[in-house]
């Protein structure tokens, strides 16, 4: 019996181990400037877009920091799909704390030998977590289209920007976001398969 318990336990604290990471990088992600890359010719430069803000590079490269401008949450000048990518990164990253809390409670009862609710906060945390990665992953479907699409934002005249890039590509955080996505699925599915013991 103890042996059981010991490696249920085992799988579930990968599942922990899994979510934990996920939701770290999904944090990370959300705050990272490199969803977008813009390369510009008129100022010549390169920009960084991301959810929360833009940060502009001058060619040549200095050691200087970047420029960046933050937009405030309802700034009416962002796209519709870009609001919504914010709301998505926002909600997915406190439902992924919900599932982080969720999964803790359960472990604790596995670890101490109690079974009251631990299913439901397997399945809580199950529920949580796979919610969460769909949230990451429309913000990087979005994302990919949005790149494909060569889709512009007409930031304010204070940005110094075009509408426009003259070529654009993915930036670093698409990936450490579906990489996020991935582990919150794989975290959410281990909660919800694996046998209680």
């Amino acid at each position: 019996m103890q042996v059981s318990r010991m490696h249920h336990g085992t799988l579930h604290v990968a599942s922990f181990a899994l979510l934990t990471v996920g939701w770290i990088m999904c944090t990370t992600a959300m705050g990272f400037a490199e969803w977008r890359i813009w390369h510009m010719n008129n100022p010549q430069g390169l920009a960084l877009v991301g959810m929360w803000k833009v940060c502009i590079y001058q060619v040549p490269r200095t050691h200087v920091s970047p420029f960046c401008q933050r937009y405030p949450f309802f700034d009416s000048y962002l796209p519709p799909p870009l609001h919504s990518v914010q709301y998505l990164l926002l909600l997915g990253n406190l439902v992924g704390l919900l599932g982080k809390v969720s999964l803790t409670m359960a472990l604790r009862n596995v670890f101490m030998g109690k079974t009251t609710n631990t299913k439901n906060y397997f399945l809580m945390s199950g529920f949580f977590s796979t919610f969460t990665s769909i949230c990451l992953a429309l913000s990087v479907i979005y994302t990919h289209q949005a790149v494909n699409s060569e889709e512009g934002i007409l930031f304010p005249p204070s940005f110094l920007m075009p509408t426009r890039p003259n070529s654009q590509e993915l930036g670093n955080a698409v990936l450490i976001a579906s990489v996020a996505a991935f582990m919150m699925l794989l975290s959410g599915l281990l909660s919800v398969l694996q046998k209680i013991p």
